[in-house]
């Protein structure tokens, strides 16, 4: 139930909503624990409000989760730049200020379901990215596999262990070694990923 992002009225009770979520989430509850009820409640809206725009609070988490990885990609995996690999860094350098920053992210990712939905839209956007950039080391259907599934479960490591840096010229710098280093493989195994 897609709704135009642009409507004022959508865009109040997404805010209001997740708000609502944000201050549930925050006592303490699990996002699977909290109910429409409750978050229409305090978000001051209409259950009917609610189910205007969204089928359920499923249907609610993974519009979000689209519409934050739709445009993270349409910002920063653009494929007419010269630099693949500066591109892709500054991707993930704006990927994680978005995880680390984004309570709705922040909360989905604490659930194994929609933390799986995050990482597969991130491999999808990512795998489409490189098929179609002019410079991208590989294009071949199993290269683009091993080359976004390795990457996103590698970076999705990095996260886990760095969750409490803030400081973002050390995730910049992080993050600028951890692209130098696939580009290093890729450039390696070009033939492998190329045949």
């Amino acid at each position: 139930m897609e709704k135009a992002i642009t409507d004022k009225r959508y865009i109040k009770s997404k805010q209001a909503i997740e708000k609502a979520i944000e201050k549930l989430y925050f006592t303490g509850r699990t996002i699977t624990s909290i109910t429409v009820s409750e978050i229409t409640k305090l978000a001051n809206i209409a259950r009917k409000t609610f189910y205007l725009h969204y089928v359920d609070l499923n249907d609610f988490f993974n519009q979000s989760i689209n519409e934050k990885i739709n445009n993270l990609s349409k910002t920063y995996l653009k494929t007419n730049t010269a630099d693949f690999y500066e591109t892709l860094s500054t991707f993930f350098v704006k990927l994680t200020v978005t995880l680390k920053e984004n309570n709705m992210i922040k909360m989905l990712l604490s659930n194994e379901q929609y933390s799986a939905i995050i990482f597969d839209k991130l491999k999808v956007a990512i795998k489409n990215f490189m098929a179609k950039h002019p410079n991208s080391p590989c294009r071949d259907e199993y290269g683009l596999e091993f080359f976004t599934a390795g990457t996103l479960y590698t970076y999705s490591y990095w996260l886990k262990k760095t969750n409490n840096i803030i400081d973002m010229q050390e995730i910049q710098r992080d993050i600028a070694s951890f692209t130098a280093k696939l580009k290093y493989i890729l450039k390696d195994n070009e033939v492998l990923f190329n045949y």
